[in-house]
């Protein structure tokens, strides 16, 4: 999740422009290509970044794409198996 905490821009996700101003948030997924815009020439952008790679790296479901191999064949499916608890 992003959280602008000032200024304005624009990030762009799979092709898509997101407009941005301050106290806003929004969340890019993992696997989604990304790049961010700052619309003011005058006001520096700040924008705080939180993410959950630690609980995927520990439940064994975090990896990455290689810079500019991007996501090929539409959106990942993840299949998680639970321990029988019975």
């Amino acid at each position: 999740m992003c959280h602008v905490a000032s200024a304005a821009g624009t990030t762009t996700v799979d092709a898509v422009d997101l407009e941005w101003t301050d106290r806003d948030r929004f969340v890019i997924l993992n696997w989604a290509e990304h790049s961010f815009a700052n619309r003011s020439t005058t006001d520096e952008a700040i924008l705080l970044s939180v993410h959950v790679i630690p609980t995927l790296e520990a439940f064994g479901l975090y990896c990455e794409t290689p810079a500019g191999r991007g996501r090929q064949g539409g959106t990942p499916r993840l299949t998680i198996e639970l321990p029988d608890t019975a």
